[in-house]
């Protein structure tokens, strides 16, 4: 899978214990959150600072201490702002699942037909407080981690079920089924074909949609530009490269579809507030991040 992957198919933890722990700072290549989805749940807690997000069609910020939960096949995406320091557990509820009616009630989240809030209570509850031990629990992977990680995602789930932090899946409306439908297809588009050439007209193409249409369909869907989006996801795909090793930036900027390397240096810089001989000093040796 390659490291920017919209829709995300990378295996999390092992085949038998499917739950991944990522921890984010502004060293980390996707520190800033480009829309993606994937059919395991994923819980987000702002360590640090605030947190824009964008969960389908709803948007909101999280502070300090406050957890998100992106339920199965989301289209999500997160800004943090300048000092935020975020981490997030992705798990298949698969590695939960039993017989019987705690089983049953289980499958209903990871089927989607139950949908966990997007914004969890404040961060000093009870769920909080939960998270708060899971994510410890995952960072130190002490002997016998598993079974307690288990054991407090059941926790997790069983207070998201007394306490009401859930709705039954609505029956969405065509036309919202197919708005986040035609997005997606527009990222799928951006990510396989980044490294070329890309036209505002092709991509008005996919979504179906003329070019004066679709800029204002995409900009009311993710806040930013078609053109500034795809300079974005450039600029995340030259970190990413970065952070794997690549040092020679002249070779990153073509291989990430910039054809001007003053132009490439100067995007970076925009969107980074770094250079990118800057950033990869910023990567020291030890701290190159692994990639979510």
């Amino acid at each position: 899978m390659q490291v920017l992957d919209l829709k995300e198919s990378r295996p999390r933890g092992s085949f038998d214990f499917p739950v991944e722990l990522y921890k984010i700072d502004e060293q980390h290549p996707r520190y800033q959150m480009s829309y993606h989805w994937h059919q395991e749940l994923e819980l987000i807690r702002v360590r640090e600072g605030r947190f824009s997000y964008m969960v389908d069609d709803s948007t909101g910020v999280a502070g300090q201490g406050e957890v998100l939960l992106v339920n199965s096949g989301s289209l999500h995406a997160g800004t943090p702002e300048k000092g935020c320091l975020y981490d997030c557990l992705v798990f298949d509820t698969a590695v939960l699942e039993g017989a019987g009616t705690a089983g049953h009630l289980l499958r209903r989240f990871g089927e989607h037909k139950l949908l966990v809030d997007t914004h969890l209570p404040p961060k000093d509850g009870e769920l909080a407080r939960v998270v708060e031990k899971l994510f410890s629990v995952m960072a130190q992977k002490r002997d016998g981690y598993q079974l307690l990680a288990k054991g407090l995602l059941w926790e997790f789930f069983g207070i998201v079920y007394e306490q009401g932090y859930y709705t039954e899946n609505p029956a969405q409306s065509h036309g919202a089924i197919r708005k986040i439908q035609q997005l997606k297809q527009v990222l799928a588009r951006i990510e396989q074909g980044y490294g070329g050439r890309i036209t505002l007209e092709e991509l008005a193409e996919t979504a179906g949609m003329t070019p004066k249409y679709f800029c204002h369909f995409f900009r009311s869907m993710t806040g930013r530009t078609p053109i500034d989006y795809l300079n974005h996801h450039r600029i995340e795909a030259a970190c990413a490269r970065i952070a794997a090793g690549e040092s020679n930036i002249t070779e990153v900027a073509y291989d990430c579809g910039f054809n001007d390397l003053s132009y490439f240096i100067r995007v970076f810089k925009r969107h980074k507030t770094l250079t990118p001989k800057q950033y990869c000093k910023m990567l020291s040796p030890g701290k190159v991040p692994a990639a979510k």
